[in-house]
C-alpha cells in the first residue's frame, strides 16, 4: 500500500473550464427561463405556483459533481504500487561458433568441428535459464538465432552447421564480435557475454572491437578448440591446404593469445575437454556478475502503480444519466439487463505473436499439420505440409509462387509423391532461375535416372507379354491340330463299320442270331468308339484350361514382381533425394552475403 497521489496531476487545471461552463450555464438558463425578463416583480409571486428556485437548478449541480469526478478520474488516482524489473541485466550469451576451414582439422577425432557442435549441445543443455543466441562467422558473421529461451530451437540447428555452408573464408572474429554486440543491442541487453568458440584469434584485428565491447558493459569468454600440435587441413576435393610457399597448413591451438583475449574482455578461457569440466567453468563466469550488486538491481527498477480513476467513472454514469428526463429509465433498463459476455475476435497468443510465429512453434513441436494451417507464408505452408507428409497439399501450397526454392521444394513435393517427370521439369524450372543451384541438379539426376529405369522395366514387361502371348498361340495351334486329328479317326473307324454291316452271309436262323448278336457287338462298339473321341476331346481341354490358366499366372506374378521390383527401385532413389536442412542455411546465408557490401577476400582462407 502506498501514499495516494495523483498520476496526471495537471488534469486537474480543467476544473476551471468546468466552472466557467456551469457559472455561464447558470447565467443563460436564469436570464431565458425567469419571468423577470417579461413579467414584473410584484405580479411574478402571484403567477407561480410553489418555490421553484431549487428544483431549477439540481440539474447544473449535477453536471458540476459530474464533471468534477471525470476530472479526478483523469488525473490518474493511485495507491497501490506494482515494482517491476526494468532490464533483464544477467544471463545473456551470445555464441560464436567459428566455420572456417581450420575447424575441419582432425586433430581432435573425429575433427574440430564435429567435436565442437557436441559441445554446443551439451552447453544448450546446461543452460536451463537466461537468454542465448547464435551466430557463425568467418570472414563474415551471419546470425542463426537471435537472442532467445527456447534452446531446443538452436539445437535443433546445430547438427546442419558445416564449414560448408558458409559463403566466404577466413577467420574475422572482430567481425563476428560487433555482430554479437548488435544482437545484445537488438535485444535490450546492457549487459551480456559472448562465448567464442574457435582455435584462433588475431588480436591485431580483434582488439579494436574487443575494447568497444568491454566499454559497453559485455564480457567476452573464449573455448579453445584443437591441440597444441595441430593438423593439416583436408580439402574438400581432396588434399590438404597449402601456403603460397607450397608447404601443408597445420593449425595449431594457440592457447596462450586466447587467454589473453579472454582476459582483456573480462571473461575466461578453457580448451575443449572430454568432460563438462569446460563448461562448468566457463558458465559459472557467465551466469554470476558481480558488478550486479542488490543495490544495482534495486535501481533498475521501476514502480508500476495500479491505476484507480475508472472507477470514479461509474458514479459519473448515473449523474449523467439524472441529466437527461428519460435517462432514469435507461438507467433501470441497464441494471436490469443482463450484461454481455466480451466476445474476442482474438486468441491470446494472438496478442503477443503473428500467426507464422505459432505455426513455427508448432513445427518445432513436432505438429507438422497443425502448423500447416495456421502458416500464412506459402513456402512456410508448404514445407510444413511436406514434413506432415502431405505431399499434394504441398504441390498446392506452391502454386503461384516463382523462386528458386519454392521451384525446388516442388520439385521434391512430386518425386516424393511418385510424379517423377512433373517433378524433373519443377527442378529445371529452379535451374531456369538459379543455374547453380546445386541441390536442384543433384535432385534432377537422380529424378531423370528414376524415369529411364521406370522405361527400361516397362520395355522388359511388354518383351515378356509378348513372349508369353507368343506361347499361348502355338498351344491353341497344336491343340487344334489334335482335335483334327481326333475327327479324321473317328470318321475312319464310322467308315469301317459301315462296310462291315454290308458284307454278305446265309439266311438262316442261326446265322440270324449271330447276326443279331454280331449287330449288338458293333452297336456297342460303335458306342464305345464314339465315346472315347468325346472323352479325350474333354480331357484335352481341361489339360488346356489347365495351361491356360498356368500361363496367366505366371505372367501375373511375373509382371507382379516386376511392378514390385519397379516400386521399389523407385523408392530406392526417392530416399537418395537428400533432406538437407542445412541448405536452407546456406541459402539465407548466401542471400545476406550478396546483400552486404563485397569485401575483398581474405588472405588465409582456413
Amino acid at each position: 500500500m502506498g501514499e495516494l497521489h495523483l498520476l496526471r496531476p495537471y488534469w486537474l487545471a480543467a476544473l476551471l473550464p468546468l466552472a466557467l461552463v456551469l457559472w455561464h450555464m447558470w447565467r443563460s438558463k436564469s436570464e431565458s427561463q425567469s419571468w423577470k425578463a417579461v413579467c414584473d416583480p410584484r405580479l411574478l409571486r402571484h403567477l407561480l405556483v410553489g418555490e421553484t428556485r431549487a428544483a431549477t437548478h439540481w440539474p447544473l449541480l449535477v453536471a458540476g459533481i459530474a464533471g468534477i469526478l471525470a476530472i479526478l478520474a483523469l488525473s490518474g488516482p493511485v495507491w497501490k504500487k506494482l515494482p517491476q524489473p526494468v532490464l533483464r541485466e544477467h544471463s545473456a550469451l551470445v555464441v560464436a561458433l567459428d566455420l572456417s576451414r581450420s575447424m575441419d582439422a582432425a586433430d581432435l577425432r573425429p575433427s574440430r568441428l564435429k567435436r565442437a557442435r557436441l559441445k554446443l549441445l551439451d552447453l544448450l543443455h546446461m543452460r536451463r535459464e537466461g537468454q542465448t543466441a547464435l551466430l557463425v562467422y568467418t570472414a563474415q558473421p551471419f546470425a542463426v538465432t537471435p537472442l532467445t529461451e527456447d534452446t531446443k530451437t538452436i539445437a535443433s540447428q546445430v547438427s546442419t552447421l558445416s564449414t560448408s555452408i558458409m559463403p566466404s573464408q577466413g577467420s574475422r572474429s572482430d567481425r563476428a564480435l560487433l555482430k554479437a554486440q548488435q544482437l545484445l543491442h537488438n535485444a535490450g541487453v546492457t549487459r551480456g557475454d559472448i562465448l567464442l568458440i574457435t582455435d584462433e584469434v588475431d588480436n591485431t584485428q580483434s582488439t579494436p572491437a574487443l575494447q568497444e565491447l568491454v566499454s559497453a558493459g559485455h564480457r567476452i569468454s573464449v573455448l579453445g578448440i584443437g591441440t597444441r600440435d595441430g593438423a593439416p587441413i583436408p580439402k574438400p576435393d581432396g588434399g590438404f591446404f597449402k601456403n603460397s610457399a607450397g608447404d601443408i597448413v597445420i593449425v595449431k591451438l594457440r592457447e596462450e593469445s586466447l587467454r589473453q583475449f579472454a582476459q582483456a574482455g573480462g571473461g575466461r578461457y578453457h580448451s575443449l575437454s572430454v568432460d563438462d569440466s569446460d563448461l562448468n567453468y566457463l558458465l559459472a563466469g557467465i551466469e554470476t556478475r558481480p558488478e550486479l550488486n542488490s543495490e544495482t538491481e534495486r535501481d533498475l527498477t521501476t514502480d508500476i502503480w495500479h491505476e484507480e480513476g475508472p472507477w470514479l467513472l461509474l458514479l459519473v454514469l448515473p449523474l449523467v444519466a439524472l441529466m437527461f428526463r428519460r435517462g432514469l429509465l435507461l438507467l433501470l433498463l441497464a441494471a436490469v439487463l443482463p450484461i454481455p459476455e466480451p466476445a474476442l475476435a482474438l486468441e491470446w497468443d494472438d496478442l503477443w505473436a503473428t500467426p507464422d510465429q505459432q505455426a513455427a512453434r508448432l513445427l518445432e513441436q513436432g505438429n507438422s499439420s497443425a502448423a500447416a494451417e495456421r502458416f500464412q507464408d506459402p513456402q512456410w505452408r508448404a514445407s510444413a505440409h511436406y514434413r506432415a507428409g502431405e505431399y499434394e497439399k504441398s504441390i498446392k501450397a506452391l502454386e503461384g509462387v516463382d523462386s528458386p526454392d519454392s521451384w525446388y521444394n516442388r520439385g521434391n513435393a512430386l518425386a516424393r509423391s511418385g510424379k517423377l517427370p512433373e517433378a524433373a521439369q519443377a527442378y529445371q524450372k529452379a535451374l531456369e532461375h538459379e543455374p547453380d543451384h546445386a541441390d536442384a541438379k543433384y535432385n534432377k539426376q537422380l529424378v531423370e535416372d528414376a524415369l529411364k529405369q521406370q522405361q527400361q522395366q516397362k520395355s522388359d514387361q511388354s518383351k515378356d507379354g509378348n513372349q508369353s502371348q507368343q506361347d499361348q498361340q502355338q498351344g491353341q495351334d497344336s491343340a487344334g491340330k489334335r482335335e483334327q486329328g481326333q475327327k479324321d479317326r473317328a470318321q475312319q473307324s464310322a467308315q469301317d463299320e459301315q462296310e462291315q454291316s454290308e458284307t454278305g452271309a446265309p439266311k438262316d436262323k442261326q446265322s440270324d442270331n449271330t447276326k443279331a448278336q454280331s449287330e449288338d457287338k458293333q452297336d456297342k462298339g460303335r458306342k464305345q468308339e464314339k465315346q472315347q473321341p468325346e472323352m479325350a476331346k474333354q480331357k484335352e481341354q481341361n489339360t488346356e484350361q489347365q495351361e491356360e490358366q498356368q500361363a496367366d499366372a505366371r505372367i501375373a506374378q511375373e509382371s507382379g514382381t516386376k511392378e514390385n521390383e519397379a516400386d521399389q527401385a523407385v523408392e530406392q532413389w526417392l530416399r537418395r533425394i537428400p533432406d538437407d536442412p542445412g541448405g536452407l542455411l546456406r541459402r539465407k546465408f548466401h542471400y545476406q552475403y550478396q546483400r552486404q557490401q563485397q569485401l575483398p577476400p581474405e588472405s588465409k582462407q582456413w
